[in-house]
């Protein structure tokens, strides 16, 4: 076995375990969010996760047809930039989401 099918070996391991982690994480954050009863929060937990989807959905990005989220990992030049504009969006939706509820209300 050489180096490259080491680490994809582990990273075909890891994707659950990093996948249900995420799941939890996301679940977590919606429920705080959420238990603050504001209107931010329910809008922001819906726009983020339209985000998130946006990044499974399969499109041309640059030469490729892929998912952002996978362009992520194996391609470069446009698609990769694009992918990570999308990755940006939703992590910057949810970031803002929390500000949001956090804020104090008059």
């Amino acid at each position: 076995m050489d180096r490259y099918e080491i680490v994809a070996t582990i990273a075909v391991v890891a994707m659950p375990f990093v996948v249900a982690g995420l799941v939890l994480g996301a679940v977590a954050w919606a429920r705080d969010a959420l238990a603050r009863h504001t209107p931010a929060a329910t809008i922001g937990i819906l726009l983020t996760a339209a985000a998130v989807a946006n990044l499974f959905v399969q499109r041309r990005l640059g030469r490729a047809r892929t998912r952002p989220v996978m362009a992520l990992f194996v391609e470069q030049g446009d698609a990769f930039r694009s992918a990570l504009l999308a990755l940006a969006v939703a992590l910057l939706l949810a970031a803002a989401t929390s500000v949001a509820t956090r804020l104090p209300t008059r």
